[in-house]
């Protein structure tokens, strides 16, 4: 009974001197202003994005961008990608620039024919990390 006693404060003494350091800061990452606080995809052709637009095959694909409000007044590239899951080839890619002050920036994805009916991933990268990726579904013109 004494064995476990020991063990359990020994267990505790370790447990409170962990909690009691603060570990040294690390420093900013090029991309820490910006965290994504909401991503919207629809078509583009609808003016805004709306959660439960459906995508069509023969229509633009709209991605809206939303970024947590910081006080760094850097701007940070944003690349979207447009992932094809049945075959793994990039289907579609876009790039723009994002501030840090909580603003949003949409990007529009067009295929060269149609989008080939199924789902796709979206990737989301700032400054080359990625930060954000959503499932979607793109359906046949005739639904």
């Amino acid at each position: 009974m004494k064995v476990i006693n020991l063990l359990l404060l020994i267990s505790l003494a370790t447990l409170i001197a962990a909690c009691g350091k603060e570990g040294p800061k690390l420093a900013q990452t090029s991309d820490a202003g910006f965290v994504i606080q909401e991503v919207k995809v629809g078509a583009a052709d609808a003016g805004s994005v709306e959660p439960k637009q459906a995508l069509m095959q023969n229509k633009p694909i709209r991605v809206e961008i939303r970024s947590v409000p910081s006080n760094s007044p850097k701007m940070a590239r944003v690349d979207v990608k447009l992932i094809e899951l049945k075959t793994g080839l990039v289907a579609g890619t876009a790039t723009r620039q994002l501030s840090g002050s909580g603003e949003s920036a949409a990007v529009e994805l067009k295929s060269s024919n149609e989008w080939h009916p199924g789902r796709y991933l979206i990737e989301i990268r700032i400054d080359g990390k990625l930060s954000a990726s959503r499932d979607i579904d793109v359906f046949g013109a005739s639904m």
